[in-house]
This record gives structure tokens, C-alpha cells and sequence, in this order.
């Protein structure tokens, strides 16, 4: 690690090492003819190199473990462990001996020496003492890796003396984190898009939303199957494969429900919905934790009622009518006569089955449903949305346009005519 020291001599020396997994390392031989320029000099760097094999000078033995050669890249939840070593360079003791080691953010200062290592009372000549420390990284942003030695020399009334040194090292993103969240009806579905920008492979251990206390959180990137690819017995959506290659990206979904059934003011007015939690680990089983902050999501336009469909049939053909089953909800605090109207200019391919500015039944008292059937005809073969279906309201002569209703695919005929 590449530090920053005062230049005074003292008979302490402090030395730091940062702890981390082994690399991998590889080696390719490189040979020539004894006439070619380079002569022998290239047999004499193979003969050193630990990873040739003996008697096959042009074969070389693989990926070996090496340790770390440099200070290595730091990413954002992983756990920074540093050893630190104080040795006694001198002939004479140093007595009182205290290390005090610091991490220094661009918004705070934490103490990682253990509070049991105290003071060393006499430190003998050749003599040294050391300590491990670790610290889980919370911030982005340049680190500083503060070590202080405090010591008394030998000598009657002598002064006490202090050096430190600092070692400053980057820390990085690993994951490039973007959210969408969709209000559909009283559910909120969150899509989560993860881009690995680490220059290596990493392990996707575990993505789990963490929702707010207002919301049931249900995971869809899990499916019970006869052939599990998780140790919970679950199929994942993304097969087998547990990896994300550098750059690769993955998307995960979340659907959150209301804990009170319906969803109620509370509910519909949150304007958060919960936290990510990723786990995951390096190609050397090195473990790193990213919790996002609380998620945004925009809550969805207050209106006077909600409808959401209750049943809708499997096959549609066209030029037959069919009919979905639709529960209406008045949130206003008045009730509600509506009737039931069509845009023309909006519907596409599939329309309105009777008569348009029809009412629906009786007036909806507050906070009250109302079930009612909604009967359409396709007209066009094809998947179509249903649109341009309006709910009128009769005292203020407000309308509703029925957000959310499904996709319908009509086929050509029916089945009696095959």
C-alpha cells in the first residue's frame, strides 16, 4: 500500500498489508531459435518461472494462486481487512507502545483498533506486534487508512514520540443499480435492472426486496418446478446460471401487495416501497453486501373509484360477444350513480356490446363495490388492448377511463364453425 510518511527517524517501524484472496495467475512460454536475437535469455526467464513444468520447457502448468502483488480494487460493500505490523528496529526498548488505527471518509472517522489491545507496557528490541482489522465500506469515494504509533524511548525523562502513517485507496461500484416501479390497480410492481461494472465476473448470491411495512413482498424471479436450479427447491427465472459476466446485465422483478386488502389511504399515498438487498461474491468467494436506500415510487392519481377485473374468458372469437366481470369501488366520500360509455376514437379492434351511456345498476354508496358485467365484441383478429371503455358519473358528469383491463387476443372463427 502506497503511503504518506513524515521523514523523522524512529526506532519503531510500522508496516501494513492489505489481507485478501489469491489471484489467479497464468504463464505463457515464450521460446526461440539459438540463433534468433534473443538467444538463450528467453530459456533463462522460463527456467525461473514457477509455473514451468519441468523436462517440457514449452508446456506451462496453468492457472496458479499467486498473492497479491498490489493493493488490488476495493468495491462498495465489500469488507476491507488490513494487517498491521510494529516491530522494534532498534537495540534499545520502547516502552508505553500504543496503535491506534483509523478510517478516514469524506463524512466520518472510524476507530478499527480493538479496544482489548491497549498499551504494550515494554516493546524488546527485534520484538513486534501486530493486529488485524476490518471495516465493511458503506461509502464511495477516497479512503484513508490513518495508522498512529505512540512510543516513550529508553531514556530518563526522554520525550514521548508520535508518527503515523496514511494510506489512501479508491473504492468502487460494483453494481449499477436502476428501479422502475408500475402501480397496477393496488399492487406495485418493481423492476430492478443489475449491470455488473466490476472487470470481473461476479456471483449473484441473493437479490431480495425488502418492502415497507405497508406492503407484502413476492418474489417472481423464483418458480416451484420439478427441477430445481436453487438450494430452496426453486427454479430460478435466469436458469442455472448463477454468474454475471463483466458488463452482463439481469433484471428482476417484484410485485408488492398491500397488507390491508383493497390497499388504504396509507397504501395508496406511499410514496416508498422498500430496499433492495444484493449479496453477492467475487470469483474468489470473497463476499460483498449493497443495500439500496429506500426505493421511490410515484403514487397513483387520487380518483373517485377503481375498477379492477374479476374474470375474463380464455378464448374470444370474432364477431362473438363475451363478457368480464368487473368490480367497481367507490373511494369518493358521496355516492356514485355512473353509466357505462365507449371513445370509439380509442377502442381498437374490440368494442362495446350494446348500448353506449347505459347505467350500471344502482348508486354506490361510499366505500362501497359494485359487480358488474362488461359485455364486448371483437371484431378483428389479433391480441388488442381494450380501451376507450369510460365509467360517467351522473351527478358531476365526470368520467373514468377503465385503466389496467387485459390484453384479448380474438381468433378467426369459433370452434363449431371448424
Amino acid at each position: 500500500m502506497a503511503a504518506m510518511d513524515t521523514k523523522e527517524q524512529h526506532q519503531l517501524s510500522l508496516k501494513v498489508m492489505r489481507l485478501t484472496k489469491p489471484t489467479f495467475a497464468s504463464s505463457t512460454p515464450l521460446s526461440c531459435e539459438s540463433v534468433d536475437l534473443p538467444g538463450k535469455a528467453l530459456d533463462k526467464l522460463r527456467e525461473n518461472d514457477a509455473a514451468a513444468v519441468p523436462g517440457l520447457p514449452n508446456v506451462a502448468m496453468g492457472e496458479l494462486l499467486t498473492l497479491p502483488q498490489t493493493f488490488g480494487s476495493i468495491f462498495l460493500g465489500e469488507t476491507f481487512s488490513s494487517f498491521i505490523n510494529v516491530r522494534n528496529d532498534s537495540a534499545e526498548d520502547a516502552n508505553e507502545v500504543v496503535v491506534k488505527t483509523e478510517i478516514q471518509t469524506g463524512s466520518q472517522r472510524v476507530t478499527l483498533s480493538r479496544a482489548e489491545a491497549g498499551t504494550i507496557a515494554t516493546l524488546k528490541p527485534d520484538c513486534s506486534i501486530s493486529d488485524t482489522v476490518h471495516h465493511e465500506v458503506k461509502e464511495l469515494g477516497i479512503h484513508i487508512l490513518v495508522c498512529s504509533v505512540h512510543y516513550t524511548p529508553p531514556n530518563v525523562n526522554a520525550e514521548r514520540k508520535f508518527f503515523r502513517k496514511f494510506f489512501k485507496f479508491q473504492v468502487f461500484k460494483p453494481l449499477d443499480v436502476k428501479t422502475k416501479a408500475y402501480n397496477v390497480q393496488e399492487n406495485v410492481f418493481l423492476e430492478a435492472q443489475l449491470q455488473n461494472i466490476t472487470e470481473g465476473p461476479i456471483h449473484m448470491h441473493k437479490v431480495t426486496l425488502q418492502p415497507s411495512p405497508l406492503f407484502d413482498m413476492v418474489d417472481l424471479n423464483h418458480l416451484k418446478g420439478i427441477h430445481p436450479t436453487s438450494d430452496s427447491g426453486e427454479k430460478t427465472t435466469f436458469g442455472s446460471s448463477t454468474y454475471l459476466n463483466s458488463q452482463d446485465t439481469r433484471q428482476y422483478l417484484f410485485k408488492l401487495t398491500p397488507k390491508v386488502a383493497g390497499g388504504d389511504a396509507a397504501t395508496r399515498s406511499a410514496t416508498t416501497i422498500g430496499r433492495l438487498d444484493i449479496v453477492w461474491k467475487t470469483n474468489m468467494g470473497e463476499l460483498g453486501r449493497l443495500q439500496t436506500s429506500d426505493l421511490p415510487r410515484k403514487p397513483p392519481v387520487p380518483t373517485d373509484l377503481e375498477v379492477r377485473v374479476q374474470s375474463a374468458p380464455k378464448e374470444v372469437f370474432c364477431g362473438t360477444p363475451f363478457v368480464l366481470t368487473c368490480v367497481v369501488t367507490n373511494l369518493s366520500k358521496r355516492p356514485l350513480r355512473l353509466r357505462l360509455r365507449e371513445d370509439p376514437v380509442k377502442a381498437q379492434g374490440i368494442f362495446l356490446d350494446g348500448v353506449s351511456g347505459r347505467e350500471i345498476g344502482p348508486a354506490i354508496a361510499p366505500h362501497q363495490s359494485l359487480t358488474f358485467p362488461l359485455q364486448l365484441v371483437g371484431v378483428r383478429t389479433g391480441l388488442h388492448p381494450i380501451k376507450g371503455i369510460l365509467l360517467m358519473d351522473k351527478t358531476s358528469n365526470s368520467e373514468h377511463e377503465l385503466q389496467s383491463l387485459p390484453f384479448v387476443f380474438v381468433h378467426r372463427r369459433a370452434k363449431s364453425e371448424d
